[in-house]
């Protein structure tokens, strides 16, 4: 393992929140419980160290059981027992011992499973959960990661897709599923099973920008995928994802974990051309001219950033424009930036400029303001690079159709048709200067 992966593994545990303090703050009262109740309170540290490890030492397992029978109790006891293997993970080993003895996976499931598990309860105990299967991944699936055999895969994996799956559509918070689902893909052999839960596909793709522990640890999933990109595949929205991460995040572990996906899925070739087409270079070099506390991120982005000028150069050509015409829509990306029309716009003389034709029907038919104004604006750039544009548009209806979305009802787009006509008239005085 290599000093930055250990880095990332062990600084992916989620922060304290408001919550767990109030949670900690107000023990309820494991008289109940006896001896045990009282190991679970020292667990919290409040008699000192050196109780809390007699405590972990004294604690049955089976404990776990009778206490999740209370959800007051529950809360309070999960809570200090992922501080506590969060501190040292092999504490994980006083109950993976003990998996086979005590039914204490059914019942963190069934709990997960009621809709009665409130929300914060139900975070802890997928993280816990879910770190446990981590630590002993044996006992819950196939951990080696093999293909399938004789079509006994899910049945092998069962336990881990179930487990997904009763996670993802439990209680728990987006932030909550996104750390269990972090801890089941830290096992190679689970990533799979674990992403053949829609739920899990699900939970992963929509965050936003708005949580930043939310935004790390999507980003997190991201890298820990990112050896086997087929496993999650959507490769073109992985890339838009990463490139949103890093345009809308100065958070120097997000954007470190970013960073390290990109360069593992840049290994891919079938990942590289989405990560071009996502416009992800500029948003990389952008962050050269950012203040870092961290200086050897500098020389990630600059390496990042070089390994995707590298793979433009490859993957932004007019066979990728082709083919995005043909998608039935426009996005913004390098095909549609003054550069590519540099170096491509003879090639648009292709098949009698079939694809500037595609360009009109857009501007003709299509309703969406970004393909309306990506259309519009290539015409224009063909009409001003190329030798002949204005000749070839002449004799298509693409000037009448960019006229038609002068007076637009979206400002962009009328903004775009006027840009795109008056590069068209410069383009015709230019011709007409030179036949003279």
């Amino acid at each position: 393992m290599s000093s930055e992966t250990a880095s990332l593994l062990a600084g992916s545990n989620g922060d304290n929140t408001s919550m767990q303090m109030q949670v900690l703050a107000g023990a309820p009262d494991f008289g109940r419980f006896s001896d045990q109740g009282r190991h679970i309170v020292a667990l919290s540290g409040s008699e000192g160290e050196a109780a809390k490890g007699q405590a972990l030492a004294s604690l049955q397992p089976s404990t776990l059981v009778q206490v999740m029978e209370s959800p007051t109790h529950a809360k309070y006891m999960f809570t200090v027992l992922v501080e506590v293997c969060r501190e040292n993970s092999a504490n994980y080993d006083k109950f993976t011992s003990a998996l086979s003895s005590v039914p204490m996976v059914e019942k963190m499931l069934n709990t997960l499973r009621s809709s009665g598990t409130d929300s914060y309860s139900a975070d802890k105990i997928g993280y816990f959960l879910t770190a446990l299967m981590a630590h002993e991944p044996d006992y819950f699936g196939d951990a080696s990661g093999g293909e399938d055999l004789a079509g006994e895969y899910e049945t092998r994996m069962s336990r881990v897709i179930d487990t997904t799956r009763v996670v993802m559509s439990s209680t728990a918070s987006q932030l909550g599923k996104l750390e269990a689902l972090s801890n089941l893909l830290k096992v190679s052999g689970f990533r799979k099973a674990v992403m053949s839960v829609q739920l899990a596909t699900v939970t992963l793709t929509s965050v936003t920008s708005k949580s930043l522990a939310s935004l790390y640890r999507a980003a997190f999933c991201y890298w820990l995928l990112s050896g086997t990109p087929s496993i999650l595949g959507r490769g073109e929205e992985v890339a838009e994802r990463l490139k949103d991460f890093l345009a809308e995040s100065r958070s120097e572990k997000v954007v470190r974990v970013c960073l390290l996906a990109l360069r593992n899925y840049l290994m891919d070739k079938s990942m590289c051309g989405f990560i071009v087409e996502a416009g992800t270079l500029p948003v990389v070099q952008q962050l050269e001219y950012e203040k870092w506390r961290d200086a050897d991120l500098y020389s990630e982005i600059k390496d990042v950033g070089a390994m995707i000028a590298s793979e433009q150069s490859t993957h932004s050509n007019y066979d990728r424009y082709v083919r995005e015409l043909e998608s039935g829509s426009l996005k913004p990306g390098y095909v549609h930036s003054e550069r590519f029309w540099l170096d491509n716009v003879k090639k648009f003389e292709t098949n009698d400029f079939a694809a500037i034709k595609k360009l009109v029907h857009y501007v003709t038919a299509s309703s969406d303001p970004a393909t309306l104004c990506l259309a519009i604006r290539d015409l224009g750039e063909f009409a001003r690079l190329h030798p002949f544009g204005k000749m070839a548009i002449s004799k298509t209806s693409a000037k009448s159709s960019v006229m038609n979305h002068m007076n637009h009802a979206n400002r962009e787009v009328s903004r775009e048709a006027l840009l795109c006509v008056q590069k068209m008239m410069l383009n015709q005085a230019s011709l007409t200067q030179m036949d003279k």
